[in-house]
């Protein structure tokens, strides 16, 4: 039920959120996930919410990616970004997918030579740089 946020997070959201529409894609139990959207008020940030349990699907699976990418109704992988915190998951999954990828690493962790992204962001006002800039 209960939620933490990475510091800066809430700022990103809060400058994105007027600009872009913006998704959230999890692994886990939905009732859990649900739980935690609402604890922490972001459902109104997101327009919305893709969990794998109600996907039918876990990230980096290529139908969990092209499932969500249907309900937005997007068909060129090149008007979205997949930002995510996990190579193994949400990297993978968004080259799977065909999509870009950013990925949130402050911790400057080693990246894996088969994956890609095309941010490696140390903070969340690269990423939010990087989202600006490209104007996706």
């Amino acid at each position: 039920q209960g939620h933490w946020f990475i510091p800066g997070a809430p700022e990103l959201l809060a400058a994105l959120f007027p600009r872009y529409d913006l998704y959230l894609a999890s692994n886990g139990a939905a009732c859990v996930q649900h739980s935690r959207m609402k604890s922490a008020d972001l459902v109104r940030r997101f327009k919305g919410i893709f969990i794998s349990q109600e996907v039918g699907a876990d990230k980096p699976r290529r139908e969990f990616f092209d499932a969500v990418l249907h309900d937005m109704g997007i068909s060129d992988p090149g008007r979205a970004v997949v930002v995510g915190d996990t190579l193994g998951s949400d990297i993978l999954g968004a080259k799977n997918a065909g999509l870009d990828a950013v990925w949130y690493n402050p911790k400057g962790r080693p990246a894996r030579p088969d994956l890609s992204p095309v941010l490696i962001a140390a903070s969340f006002d690269q990423i939010e740089n990087f989202i600006l800039d490209r104007g996706v």
